[in-house]
């Protein structure tokens, strides 16, 4: 395939799906959770489900289509923006949640950056051993191959 035929492919699908829209086609959603039913998206459509997340102009189509309905993604998921009101909304309720948020944040950035700090350590001297057995084991090869004894290097301590 040519490097211009996967784009056209990809152009092919998002013309494909702004057709359904046009034709009155509509979002299916799951009744659970309120979440963009993709996999009967797709059964409609015909298009690829890789296509709904790699392909940019799908992305964007179903993100302003979601937008239009009052539908609010969350993490390549989609459900429905809460209305204040409702319970749990309401930006004076989350405010003392921020600050406990931020600080349990704070504490998992600074474990995770001790465990990168380790595992880093740990990767270095995994190296440096490697290269040392590299070596060994090329000495081993010489000997066996030419029947004569190579000394090993000085050790630097």
């Amino acid at each position: 395939m040519s490097a211009g035929g996967g784009y056209r492919v990809g152009q092919n699908y998002l013309e494909s799906l702004e057709e359904y829209f046009e034709n009155g086609g509509v979002l299916p959603l799951l009744e659970r959770d309120g979440t963009l039913n993709t996999a009967e998206l797709v059964r409609i459509t015909g298009i690829p489900r890789s296509s709904f997340y790699q392909n940019e102009g799908i992305v964007r189509l179903i993100a302003t289509r979601c937008e239009a309905l009052g539908i609010q993604r969350q993490g390549g998921r989609v459900s429905r923006v809460p209305v204040p009101g409702e319970a749990g909304v309401g930006e004076q309720a989350n405010a003392p949640n921020d600050s406990k948020l931020a600080k349990k944040l704070e504490r998992r950035l600074h474990k995770l950056e001790q465990h990168n700090a380790a595992l880093l350590a740990e990767n270095h001297e995994l190296r440096r051993q490697v290269k040392g057995l590299t070596l060994q084991l090329g000495r081993e090869d010489m000997q066996i191959d030419s029947g004569r004894r190579i000394p090993s290097p000085p050790v630097n301590e």
